[in-house]
């Protein structure tokens, strides 16, 4: 898949460099068709929480919410957005304090996380809670220090 990267206005996130986007458009590239496009767009706290709340019925902001519209549009209707996925940038540096990583490397483990939602993937039960944490992992790995993939892969998730 395509990336396209947009930020809100609201949204000042200076550890966003180029390298990075980079990073997760050679990652998005790898998981989905070529044709299609997914739209990761950075937010703020107050905006991902609105979106939590209308489509979760969860009223707290989050880090990474993520729609899939790869079941729901044939390739005869030409549409070529795969889906959407928006991180809090306040949130990844909120968390990423919290858990003693860079902005860089929590936000792109959320990136991660929401492209293999868009794909498909999801942690509704064990079995495939497991199955997304290998696979996200996996990606990592290719990207991360041990050490920073711990953080996030110790057990507290």
């Amino acid at each position: 898949m395509n990336l396209s990267l947009n930020r809100s206005e609201d949204v000042d996130a200076p550890w966003l460099g180029q390298d990075l986007v980079e990073i997760l458009r050679e990652i998005s590239a790898s998981l989905g068709p070529s044709a299609q496009t997914v739209n990761l767009v950075i937010v703020d706290d107050t905006y991902i929480r609105e979106i939590n709340k209308e489509f979760r019925k969860i009223d707290r902001s989050t880090d990474v919410i993520s729609f899939s519209y790869l079941d729901d549009v044939g390739p005869e209707e030409g549409d070529d957005l795969a889906g959407e996925v928006y991180v809090s940038g306040e949130t990844v540096e909120r968390e990423a304090k919290e858990l003693g990583v860079t902005p860089e490397v929590h936000f792109l483990r959320v990136g991660v996380h929401g492209l293999l939602h868009v794909v498909g993937y999801d942690h509704e039960d064990e079995r495939d809670a497991t199955r997304m944490e290998n696979e996200e992992q996996s990606i990592l790995e290719r990207h991360l220090t041990a050490a920073e993939i711990e953080v996030f892969f110790d057990g507290r998730e």
